[in-house]
């Protein structure tokens, strides 16, 4: 099936480009699951990956969980991702003012580099969403 045929006007109004790849790869696999990924070891998250990668549609993360973080092994992780066609969802959290999110964005995880989708709060106000924007 085509995601036109599964979404309908969703699909047809649907004008951010996130909103129609996470309809893609849901139609494409036939899944409207996120799996949270709360795994604290890179074998872990590697295993998970590989294990759910074919049937579920993003995997939602906590990188600065990783006890064992390194870029390099992250960057395997993120094409392990790519090759099942995951979208990943960083459960981040971002509650500061724009300018300091998107230093965030770009600090030790380099977050803007991976990431299809992250989480944040408003408490900061809506400068918090210009911040995130800029920053990819």
């Amino acid at each position: 099936m085509q995601p036109g045929e599964v979404w309908g006007n969703r699909w047809s109004n649907a004008v951010l480009p996130m909103a129609r790849r996470y309809m893609e790869v849901a139609t494409q696999k036939q899944s409207l699951v996120c799996l949270a990924a709360d795994r604290n070891t890179m074998s872990g998250l590697m295993e998970l990956v590989n294990e759910v990668g074919p049937y579920i549609a993003a995997l939602k993360t906590h990188v600065d969980l990783v006890d064992d973080w390194s870029p390099e092994a992250w960057e395997g992780f993120c094409e392990a991702a790519k090759q099942h066609n995951l979208l990943i969802f960083e459960d981040r959290k971002f509650a500061d003012i724009g300018k300091i999110t998107k230093n965030q964005m770009s600090g030790i995880y380099d977050i803007r580099s991976w990431s299809d989708i992250v989480t944040a709060h408003l408490i900061s106000g809506p400068d918090i969403v210009d911040g995130l924007q800029s920053a990819w």
